[in-house]
């Protein structure tokens, strides 16, 4: 399977420690904000915007810089948001970059009120929009360390799923699979409607997995 993957994040979620470990698992780069810098001769939107486009033609990970909504048109692009409690994102960063405790939450307040800032900027549209992401990852209820696994049983599913059928991901597509996926004793699923989009919560060998489609 050919696929991109965006992931936005909120500051401090530890989604670049599972960025990398994905990158390990599927062989693909992941590509975040300096690599995509160096790729133009100025810092335009429009210019970072057709980078990420000819990066997203093989197979990557690309973090953050509005990819979601650049390849919001191609059908093998999986988004992804991950979210976690802010008091779990505070500790991690502490620990992180050694700071006391007003000064990790000051540092995330102000770098998600930056990334949320400029994704409305280019996009128009609020950042963390469960109606703008595939799935949505909350770290503080499925730990860092679980992700990558979930993630790859997800893909693997997946992948079956959308050869046997020979879809692209799609909406449908994607609730067709959670339905097909989810109809034994290990994997229950209940589907119900969330600011005119739908959320599906999964239970994956004993883990909550919140995906939003």
């Amino acid at each position: 399977m050919k696929l991109v993957i965006t992931m936005s994040r909120r500051f401090g979620t530890g989604a670049s420690i599972i960025a990398d470990e994905l990158s390990k698992r599927l062989d693909i780069p992941v590509y975040d904000r300096a690599y995509i810098e160096q790729q133009v001769n100025d810092r335009m939107y429009d210019s970072e915007a057709e980078a990420i486009r000819n990066l997203a033609e093989k197979p990557c990970i690309i973090l953050g810089r509005c990819a979601s909504d650049i390849l919001k048109d191609r059908m093998n692009v999986l988004n992804i948001f991950v979210c976690a409690d802010k008091e779990d994102r505070i500790k991690r960063i502490m620990k992180l970059e050694d700071l006391s405790y007003e000064d990790a939450k000051e540092k995330i307040d102000k770098t998600d009120e930056q990334r949320a800032s400029y994704y409305y900027e280019h996009t128009g549209k609020t950042w963390g929009d469960v109606n703008d992401y595939h799935m949505i990852l909350d770290t503080s209820a499925l730990g860092v360390e679980n992700c990558p696994d979930i993630l790859m049983h997800y893909f693997e599913k997946l992948e079956i799923h959308l050869n046997l059928n020979k879809q692209l991901i799609t909406k449908e597509s994607f609730m067709s699979f959670l339905h097909c996926s989810t109809i034994n004793q290990k994997e229950q699923a209940a589907v119900k409607s969330i600011n005119n989009g739908f959320t599906a919560t999964c239970s994956f060998l004993f883990y909550d997995l919140i995906i939003f489609s």
